[in-house]
Parts: C-alpha cells; structure tokens; sequence
C-alpha cells in the first residue's frame, strides 16, 4: 500500500473499491466516496489513522474490508444491504454503526469491536456465528424483522439487550442468543393497558 496517502476522495467515477486497494496505507485517515456501491475484501486492512468513511451509496462491505482499523470510530452505511465476514473486526475504537438498511451481517463482522455500544438493525433478518463477539461495551442491538435464526455465540463476552422495534415481528421470545430481549408493545397491547 501506499503508506503516504492521506486522504481518499471520488466523484461519480468510482463506483467499487477493490479487494486489497488500500491495503496498508497506514496514513489514510478519511474516505469519502459518494458514488461507490461496493467495498472489496481487505480493501482497507491496515490502515490504522483511518477514522473518517463516506460511502452513502454503499450496498456491500466486503470481508475483512475494515479489519483492524483501529482510528474508525463511526460507520454511517445508509444503504449498506449486506456486512461481509470479519468486516468491521478488531476495529477498536469503533462505539456507532448506522446500518438502516443491512439484511445481513457476516459471521465475527463486529468480532472485538470493544468501544461498539450501540446498534440499529431495522431490517437484519440474518446474523451470522460470532457477529458480536467480545464487543464488551455492547448494551443494545435492535432489530425490526422477524427473529434471525440463532447463531454459535453471537454474543460470546458481550451482555447487550435485544431490542425488538416491530410489535408484530415473529420469532422472538424472551431471549435470542442467550441476551434478554424487550418487544415494543402493539397498539392493542398499549390499548389494554391503558384500560386496566
């Protein structure tokens, strides 16, 4: 990688990063890439100043593709559908992810991710083994679809709340994963209550 390298900036030509295309540029600290759909696998390993992406127009994050960016402390991927394996793993410092329209994500995506407090998954409907693995600072992860199936220790070392935004989503008991799961109440739920 090209370890001089600052900054990374593109108009509607660059539409896909590539497997390893900033691989080792160890002074990249900021990424802003509005016409780019794809993130390859390891695209941006090694690059331990980065803390500042942009990728609005984002639809897959490849494997690995932010593995061990330890600077990156936010995620906003809008229109991000589907987090690779390993994606965002051993990112240290990383305590906000903004994913509202992610369906899937990979196995150990989060793995060590240990500032991560929060997360929104309004439209997940798959989580793979280990997602959220040693994300110790984890208190609640929502999700708005129907209950993923379970997985090998989504959770393992993390203690979140699970969330579940949709009163009419199924699947979900009084724990998912070993974590304790709160349902929104439906509106005759609420109805009911307010009744007694």
């Amino acid at each position: 990688g090209n370890t001089d390298i600052t900054s990374v900036g593109g108009g509607a030509n660059i539409k896909a990063v590539g497997t390893d295309a900033f691989y080792g540029c160890g002074a990249l600290s900021s990424v802003s890439l509005p016409a780019c759909t794809t993130v390859g696998t390891d695209a941006f390993v090694g690059c331990w100043a980065l803390n500042s992406v942009s990728l609005p127009a984002c639809t897959t994050v490849g494997a690995d593709a932010f593995y061990g960016c330890e600077a990156l402390n936010s995620v906003s991927l809008p229109a991000c559908t589907t987090v690779g394996d390993f994606a965002f793993g051993y990112c240290m410092t990383l305590n906000s992810v903004s994913l509202p329209a992610c369906t899937t994500v990979g196995a150990d995506a989060f793995y060590s991710c240990g500032a991560l407090n929060s997360v929104s998954l309004p439209a997940c409907t798959t989580v793979g083994d280990y997602a959220f693995s040693w994300c110790e600072a984890l208190s609640s992860v929502t999700f708005g679809q129907n209950a993923p199936a379970p997985a090998t220790e989504v959770f393992e070392s993390s203690t979140p709340t699970i969330y579940v935004s949709n009163p009419h989503a199924t699947g979900w008991g009084d724990t998912w994963n070993g974590r304790p799961v709160v349902r929104a109440a439906s509106i005759p739920d609420i109805a009911s209550h307010n009744a007694s």
